[in-house]
């Protein structure tokens, strides 16, 4: 056994030499290559040597020595060729270099990365504007956090939904439309143009958008994709803007009425009517504007728009308290109502349900009349609706208080004092405005010129006291012998006219003429005093005997002379040319 191992030792030995001289020369592949192969073949040597005895015991002793040594030399070969090739100093610091570099690449690659998402969510944030990707189904693709905030539904609860789902049903017609023309006409870009949409936020809360739609074709699926621009608080501020422009002209216009010289009813007619026509109002085109009525404590109807003959005498004239505009007045607040209830007094077979805004006219808390508008059935109360009108209503209040005392003081200019009727001069203004009426219509127009008979001797015998009563009971007696549109004015002393409107025929006139003599031929009771008159009358007709007042006041007085010197105490109508 020992002379097995001391033959194959050196025999080993000079194989292991003419081994490592035959590596000189060699590529560093090369060596790294036979270097592997002499490891595996040197473990392979060294697994027979192991495996020997249990196959072949007796073929042990006389190779074991051979496959050990072999083994152990092969392996040392194959360790000395390749390791040196791997695991040389200037490999590793290379490889060391090279693993540091790739390590700071993908350190700064997950910075940039970090950094690219970091600006994506910025932008994504930043963004006001809904941003909403749908594809061919109309299925929700994209969803940023601007339409979060618009609309309020989150990404989570809209992904993969239908848009349509969270659009109102009367919108999904349109949606569709918009879809149908970018498909049919290749558009890319929606009309080109942003377009103006009003749709429901998940509270139900109505928006304004500014909406522009584009579309795109990915993998044989086209894709849209909707920009839309929530415009709600600035078309409400231009809303805002534009009601208080048209506010300020219907106040201004209402305003510009009282510089006309017109009657109140007229100006009150025609501020309904500026009133009604505000575009902004959502109240119905119909109306009327009551006036306070101090002596009789109601209020009358002095204009209206679209009432009906039955409701403008039912509400000709109203006692406080009585109905929307009697409340209205009586307590001097406004009175809203939404439709019909108990209040609401006057009523008709054919009334319809409404509501109504009855807003007092009032100055300096003094009452001047009554505003009275009509509202759809369960219309709310609007508050601007309210501003405005009570703008009005104090704007009407100036208006109105002008006028009656401008009204005042041309009553006192034009007012006989004692009897409190029109004087000369008020006379001649009543003869102009219907003389014109006349001409217009083509009516006949009497002018009666009274002169009281007698009248000197009472007031020489009783005193003027006694002759002033009487004189102011002889002006009741006239009133109530003529009708609401004729006229009877004193001259001055005891002279009185009367004018006639709308004459069918001029012996009209003798008629109301002997009306006026049997009831100034009653007597008069002053005091304790029996009192008795009489009164001369002559008579003028236009256009038979002239065309002026002046020259019509003149005929008449002629007539009236010429029956005192018949015997007074009766009527002459003056004879025609």
């Amino acid at each position: 056994m020992e002379m097995q191992w001391i033959i194959t030792l050196p025999g080993v030995l000079v194989v292991f030499l003419l081994l490592l001289l035959s590596y000189e020369g060699l590529t560093k592949q090369q060596k790294e290559f036979k270097g592997f192969g002499g490891l595996l073949g040197g473990f392979f040597l060294l697994f027979c040597y192991f495996v020997l005895p249990l196959l072949f015991p007796a073929a042990h002793p006389l190779f074991a020595p051979m496959l050990a040594t072999g083994g152990l030399l092969l392996i040392m070969v194959g360790f000395f060729l390749f390791l040196p090739s791997v695991t040389s100093l200037s490999d590793i610091e290379r490889f060391n270099g090279q693993l540091i570099t790739s390590l700071t690449q993908l350190a700064l690659n997950n910075q940039e990365f970090e950094r690219q998402g970091n600006l994506s969510r910025t932008i994504q944030y930043a963004v006001q504007e809904a941003v909403i990707s749908v594809d061919d189904q109309l299925r929700i693709q994209f969803w940023n956090y601007g339409a979060e905030r618009i609309f309020g539904w989150e990404r989570e609860e809209v992904a993969d939904r239908s848009l349509l789902t969270i659009l109102p049903h009367e919108q999904h017609e349109l949606v569709r439309s918009w879809i149908q023309r970018v498909n049919t006409s290749g558009e890319s870009t929606l009309f080109g143009r942003t377009l103006e949409v009003a749709t429901f936020n998940r509270e139900k809360k109505r928006i304004l958008l500014d909406a522009s739609v584009s579309s795109w074709t990915s993998k044989g699926v086209r894709h849209y994709v909707g920009v839309l621009r929530d415009v709600t608080l600035r078309k409400e501020r231009e809303a805002e803007k534009e009601r208080l422009h048209q506010s300020r002209l219907a106040i201004s216009s209402v305003l510009k009425l009282s510089l006309e010289a017109v009657p109140l009813y007229q100006q009150l007619q025609e501020a309904l009517e500026i009133i009604l026509a505000t575009p902004w109002l959502t109240i119905l085109a119909k109306g009327a504007i009551f006036l306070y009525d101090e002596e009789n404590d109601q209020l009358v109807m002095v204009a209206q728009k679209g009432l009906s003959p039955t409701l403008q005498t039912a509400c000709a004239k109203l006692a406080m308290g009585h109905c929307l505009c009697g409340l209205a007045a009586a307590s001097r607040t406004l009175q809203y109502r939404a439709g019909l209830d108990q209040d609401h007094h006057v009523t008709y077979s054919t009334i319809t349900p409404h509501g109504h805004y009855c807003i007092p006219i009032l100055f300096q808390d003094k009452l001047l009349g009554v505003i009275n508008t009509y509202l759809d059935h369960g219309h709310p109360k609007d508050e601007e609706e309210v501003a405005f009108l009570q703008a009005v209503a104090n704007t009407l209040a100036g208006l109105i208080q002008r006028k009656q005392m401008e009204e005042e003081l041309l009553r006192l200019a034009w007012t006989d004092p004692l009897t409190s009727l029109p004087n000369r001069k008020g006379l001649f203004e009543h003869m102009k405005h219907h003389l014109a009426r006349s001409r217009r219509e083509n009516t006949i127009l009497g002018v009666l010129f009274l002169d009281l008979d007698g009248f000197k001797a009472v007031n020489d015998h009783h005193g003027h006291e006694v002759g002033d009563q009487l004189l102011m009971m002889a002006a009741r007696r006239l009133r109530q012998q003529i009708r609401a549109s004729d006229i009877v004015a004193r001259l001055g002393g005891d002279e009185f006219v009367v004018i006639l409107t709308w004459l069918a025929h001029g012996e009209d006139a003798s008629v109301v003429a002997d009306k006026i003599i049997q009831t100034l031929n009653q007597p008069f009771l002053i005091g304790e005093h029996t009192l008795g008159i009489g009164v001369s009358i002559g008579g003028a007709l236009y256009p038979a005997h002239a065309f002026d007042s002046e020259e019509l006041l003149k005929r008449a007085d002629d007539a009236m002379y010429q029956v005192k010197k018949t015997g007074k105490n009766n009527f002459r109508l003056l004879a025609t040319d």
